[in-house]
């Protein structure tokens, strides 16, 4: 389906940017993991949104092969709250 509608719109598969979420993973893994496959295979990039805000695990970006990853906006740090130097 969506490779048809690109292709209908004159776009190809690199020009799309598929965005999954966290609890997608979360819902069903695997199959999850075999559509990701598919899609990537078929040249489009994959991006996951708002990663930690559920029960992120970093075991999972490791499972699942994304090319994007958005983090929740409190997961990163700010610089003026670092206390590197």
């Amino acid at each position: 389906m969506i490779p048809a509608s690109s292709e209908k719109n004159g776009l190809t598969s690199s020009d799309l940017l598929l965005e999954i979420t966290e609890s997608a993973y979360s819902d069903n893994a695997s199959r999850l993991i075999e559509v990701v496959n598919e899609l990537r295979n078929k040249g489009f990039k994959i991006e996951m949104d708002d990663f930690g805000s559920g029960y992120s695990s970093l075991n999972m970006l490791t499972t699942i092969p994304i090319d994007v990853l958005k983090m929740r906006s409190s997961l990163r740090m700010h610089p003026e709250a670092s206390t590197l130097t």
